[in-house]
């Protein structure tokens, strides 16, 4: 997981904030199945954040394979799977996507996340999904927001409709 934190850049001057890194989960799949792409938008408000994923899977194998994507302890709303025969299972371990090969299936997942208040400081962890290519936009709920994420990884701040943005392209994901 990433940790991404955000508070008004103003009452403090700050241009960007360093959190603390937190561990991945472990990650269970099968030779043959891999995740090319997530696109994730996280619509952070004061307490909680909705987190929208889109994954493409790719199996360039015959036969049924499974690949975790998402660790337990997160809040699906909703999930779908389309592309050949595929299913998903939320189990006490996390969400795993179920695909019969060799093909491409796109997953949409939609969750709820825990926002941590500490001051004026807003913090949530972003499930690590271990793509060949990512991008998570996470929008604050005002704007004059300063973010910061951690472990490291390109970072884009901007302003979009009176609310601050970040976009994150997660590195060796």
């Amino acid at each position: 997981m990433s940790r991404v934190c955000w508070r008004r850049a103003a009452a403090l001057g700050l241009a960007a904030l360093l959190a603390l890194a937190s561990g991945v989960f472990a990650q269970t799949s099968t030779p043959g199945l891999s995740i090319a792409h997530c696109a994730a938008d996280v619509e952070a408000a004061d307490r909680v954040a909705l987190l929208a994923l889109d994954i493409r899977l790719v199996a360039d194998a015959d036969g049924w394979r499974s690949i975790r994507l998402m660790p337990s302890g997160v809040t699906l709303r909703s999930a779908e799977v389309a592309g050949g025969q595929s299913y998903l299972q939320n189990d006490p371990d996390g969400c795993v996507a179920h695909v019969r090969g060799p093909g491409e299936f796109k997953v949409r997942l939609a969750a709820v996340l825990d926002v941590a208040v500490r001051g004026v400081e807003r913090s949530l962890r972003l499930p690590h999904v271990p793509a060949a290519a990512a991008r998570w936009r996470v929008r604050a709920h005002t704007a004059g927001q300063s973010f910061a994420v951690a472990p490291e990884c390109p970072l884009q701040q901007s302003e979009e409709n009176g609310r601050s943005t970040a976009v994150l392209y997660p590195v060796g994901t």
